[in-house]
């Protein structure tokens, strides 16, 4: 091969390069402004939320997670704005959406069961509870809904043991004597 079949191919593979460098370019320039909106769309919806403008968090967290539909915070906290607007189905949905992108989410488990007790579904509340203290023991409010529930049912055995595991907890800013009352009630 003669020296400018040589520089020939040479440049042929230095323009190639140089259009595959400004393509990948221009793909992660597409894929960090899908994720600046990502990352506004969280903290605007968070602070609309936190200001009662619920349509706007909506609106927010919705395009959170049409950008990333396995996204279980931004479902979560949809999930919230939808309860918040009274929309417990679109909330329930929501929160179950999050709990298959993140299952370990007892916050979210917790949630979705107090909406599930609402709807008068108090097996899968008590299941969802159940998972929200066995993914964080020391979760408070898990354990009152969760003996409230066992009361309300007649369980005064189960709904014991959650009360006093409460009163053994002393969590700070719990009125002790409320998980008293219910206790001495059983």
């Amino acid at each position: 091969m003669t020296n400018s079949g040589r520089f020939r191919i040479n440049r042929i593979a230095f323009v190639l390069s140089i259009w595959l460098l400004a393509s990948a370019v221009a793909l992660v320039g597409c894929g960090s402004s899908e994720a600046e909106v990502q990352d506004e769309s969280l903290p605007d919806g968070r602070v609309a939320y936190e200001n009662a403008d619920f349509e706007t968090a909506q609106e927010e967290f919705e395009q959170a997670v049409d950008i990333d539909p396995e996204d279980a915070e931004a479902l979560f906290l949809l999930g919230q704005t939808y309860e918040a607007q009274g929309d417990l189905d679109a909330a329930a949905d929501a929160y179950k959406r999050s709990l298959r992108a993140d299952i370990s989410q007892s916050r979210v488990q917790y949630n979705l069961a107090i909406i599930q007790k609402s709807q008068g579904d108090i097996d899968e509340a008590i299941e969802n509870l159940e998972i929200a203290i066995r993914i964080d023991s020391e979760f408070v409010g898990a354990r009152l809904a969760l003996g409230d529930i066992y009361a309300e049912s007649g369980n005064a055995e189960d709904a014991r043991v959650e009360y006093e595991t409460v009163l053994e907890m002393e969590p700070f800013g719990l009125d002790l004597d409320d998980v008293r009352r219910k206790l001495d009630a059983l």
